[in-house]
């Protein structure tokens, strides 16, 4: 029988074998793979938020590596946006998960399109974007975190703490 520090050690001791083996595959696949099995799982109507949540934390780990793929991702996310995404959408879905990637490395580039999700209608796509905004440490965001105090949007506001929060830790 496995004790604690047996499972301390071996995270996928005690887990299910499944999940151990996915992150095993997940691990080994390049970033550009990942980003794409993120958002092709991100499209479906009921999306494996556990494989989601998998590819993120490694696309995260890949750092550098990884922007160039994840700004084409955002980019295509961006021109794919409809004014009929909803709330909790797959794409809301996919938009988070690549701006929540991006913030590790918080490229200049991406700013302009990081910014025109403030106003999508998931709460959760507006709060990354602010914080992405407030924790990327670029003199282009500053006046776009200005203007989020006036519009009375606690989403953004929480998500401008948050990011404010993350740089000074």
């Amino acid at each position: 029988r496995a004790g604690f520090v047996d499972a301390i050690r071996n995270p996928g001791l005690l887990g299910d074998p499944h999940t151990a083996r996915r992150r095993e595959r997940i691990a080994s696949l390049p970033v550009e793979s990942l980003v794409a099995e993120m958002l092709r799982a991100s499209r479906r109507a009921r999306p494996d938020r556990w494989e989601q949540r998998d590819s993120a934390v490694a696309i995260e780990h890949a750092g550098e590596h990884a922007v160039p793929y994840l700004m084409a991702a955002l980019e295509k996310a961006t021109a794919e946006r409809t004014p009929s995404d909803t709330e909790d959408s797959p794409a809301a879905s996919a938009l988070v998960q690549i701006i929540r990637c991006l913030a590790s490395e918080a490229p200049k580039d991406a700013i302009p399109l990081v910014s025109s999700h403030l106003d999508h209608p998931d709460d959760w796509v507006r709060r990354n974007a602010a914080r992405f905004l407030a924790s990327s440490g670029h003199d282009e965001a500053l006046e776009i975190l200005a203007s989020i105090f006036k519009t009375d949007d606690r989403s953004l506001e929480d998500g401008v703490v948050n990011g404010l929060l993350a740089v000074l830790r």
